[in-house]
């Protein structure tokens, strides 16, 4: 593990300044990042927080030790954007009734889930 007083700082959006980045835990440290919420294919404002957070994540192995950083992203599957792709997409199915609206919401969110994932491995980006 490397010693983390080399310097890494921050921009606070809170206080508006630039500041030393102190883990809480320097053996164990942690982010969680939000993703996207999965009702369409990646676009490159989806793409710019996925490779940002790489390079954070990159660094902070450097500095810590790759076994001493924890990232994780969520995957946003609940929303009226994903209930009205799938209306969209699956409502003839549904108003049928050969689909109900919970597998249309689950088709659509698998496959930008998917799609989304694939994109971020061609982007080059570690998984977290």
């Amino acid at each position: 593990m490397s010693d983390a007083s080399q310097g890494l700082r921050l921009y606070n959006t809170l206080t508006r300044t630039k500041e030393d980045f102190v883990p809480i835990d320097p053996r164990n440290v942690r982010m969680y990042v939000c993703g996207p919420t999965v009702y369409d294919f990646a676009h490159i404002g989806n793409a710019r927080p996925v490779i940002v957070f790489d390079v954070l994540f990159r660094l902070l192995r450097h500095l810590h030790g790759e076994a001493h950083v924890t990232y994780v992203r969520n995957i946003t599957d609940v929303d009226d954007k994903i209930n009205a792709r799938a209306l969209r997409d699956f409502g003839g199915e549904i108003s049928a009734g050969t689909l109900s609206l919970n597998e249309a919401i689950r088709r659509v969110t698998e496959k930008t889930a998917d799609q989304f994932h694939r994109d971020v491995a061609t982007l080059g980006c570690l998984e977290p």
